[in-house]
């Protein structure tokens, strides 16, 4: 993925967040859930084998198969668009708007909203034209919505129904009132380190309600549990484990 990450070729980029490990772990709960689920079916257990490596190319998705169509490497655009023009990210008064105009009816309604006579133009009203002309309309939007804050264009925006947003910090994230409504900012006590706000759960199911949220542990915490539990480790073994600095508790 850093191939195509960031504003050109000249500098592969990481994402801001561990997607492989994020991606891994969630692969390997879909894997254990269908596993458990063929067990009420068959009676038979099966082992899961997945790896960082295959859930991050099954993650390429469909820029993979354009490549293997295409025989051509994808390269970074930034936060734009490969085939939807404008789609990007905007500077404004006081911050970035995205806006993503993936029709043309969306893009006759921020046409009415920009008011900007240069992109009025036959060449720019279907899509291939404004993919021929990516550079100018965003150079000409950018320039206009410069003008206004982030609140004035999305406002606008939302209300002739153009997909937009606004690039929030974390701050802004965190304390957005959809975001606290959705119990996604949780509040735990760390024994060491007092209350501690991290993310909450995105599955709400209807019946289920949402487990209570504990702190990380201790290095070590539930080693010895977990050996004796799981692993049928006895007391001798863990001690020895344990003066051989194997494990820590």
């Amino acid at each position: 993925g850093m191939s195509i990450t960031g504003a050109d070729a000249s500098t592969p980029t990481r994402a801001g967040i561990p997607i492989g490990d994020l991606g891994s772990g969630l692969f390997s709960v879909i894997g254990m859930l269908s596993a458990l689920l063929s067990r009420e079916k068959t009676g038979k257990g099966q082992h899961l084998d997945l790896s960082l490596l295959d859930v991050q190319i099954s993650l390429l998705t469909y820029m993979a198969t354009m490549q293997t169509l295409s025989g051509v490497n994808p390269e970074p655009i930034g936060n734009a668009h490969f085939v939807h023009v404008p789609y990007n990210s905007f500077t404004t008064k006081n911050g970035f708007v995205v806006i993503a105009v993936i029709t043309d009816a969306f893009w006759q309604e921020l046409l009415n909203i920009v008011d900007i006579d240069n992109l009025r133009k036959e060449e720019f009203q279907s899509s291939t034209g404004r993919l021929q002309n990516q550079k100018f309309i965003e150079s000409e939007l950018n320039k206009k919505l410069s003008t206004e804050t982030s609140e004035h264009w999305i406002n606008a925006l939302n209300s002739a129904k153009v997909p937009c947003a606004p690039i929030n910090s974390f701050s802004q994230a965190l304390s957005d009132e959809q975001v606290i409504h959705r119990n996604m900012v949780v509040e735990v006590e760390h024994p060491d380190g007092g209350k501690v706000k991290m993310p909450g759960n995105p599955i709400k199911l209807s019946y289920t309600d949402e487990d209570s949220f504990s702190p990380p542990p201790h290095l070590g915490q539930h080693t010895k549990e977990t050996l004796i539990e799981w692993c049928n480790y006895s007391e001798s073994e863990i001690i020895e484990l344990i003066k051989k600095k194997v494990i820590a508790t």
